[in-house]
């Protein structure tokens, strides 16, 4: 699956009705990217929309993208930050997804954006269909096994 740039965002999976608010947070994150140096990005938002801008944002910019949990404590985000200093060597930008985080025990687990899609169909191959819609009652930086 093509990476997606800001040249070929199609906005047909989101609300007609939030469109104009997405495009406008888009915008602003990517002037933010453009004038940030660094390379691995934290999104650190419960807002779902805005946390879809920061990883668009992030991904057509070619950023490693960082998720984060809104409610970690101090203990926590240091882990976080310590883990995000490591040198990983990707093909393609990648995003990191905390894992075990009970008991103080969060690892990174290392996905591109063609893991993510590769997962995507074969959740779609699995339930014998094209299209896939699903709706999530986790919070957006919860990722359930």
């Amino acid at each position: 699956m093509e990476i997606p740039t800001l040249n070929n965002l199609s906005l047909h999976w989101l609300d007609t009705s939030l469109q104009s608010s997405f495009t406008h947070l888009l915008k602003k994150e990517c002037e933010s990217i453009l004038a940030n140096q660094i390379q691995t990005i934290p999104i650190n938002t419960a807002e779902p929309l805005s946390f879809i801008a920061k990883l668009f944002s992030n991904i057509s910019h070619k950023k490693n993208t960082l998720i984060s949990n809104p409610q970690w404590n101090q203990e926590e985000n240091l882990i976080i930050t310590k883990l995000c200093n490591l040198d990983i060597k990707q093909p393609e930008p990648f995003i990191l997804i905390p894992t075990g985080g009970s008991g103080k025990k969060i690892k990174l687990a290392i996905h591109t954006w063609s893991t993510l899609s590769a997962s995507a169909k074969s959740t779609q191959s699995f339930l014998k269909t094209p299209i896939t819609q699903h709706i999530s009652f986790l919070p957006i930086y919860h990722i359930s096994g």
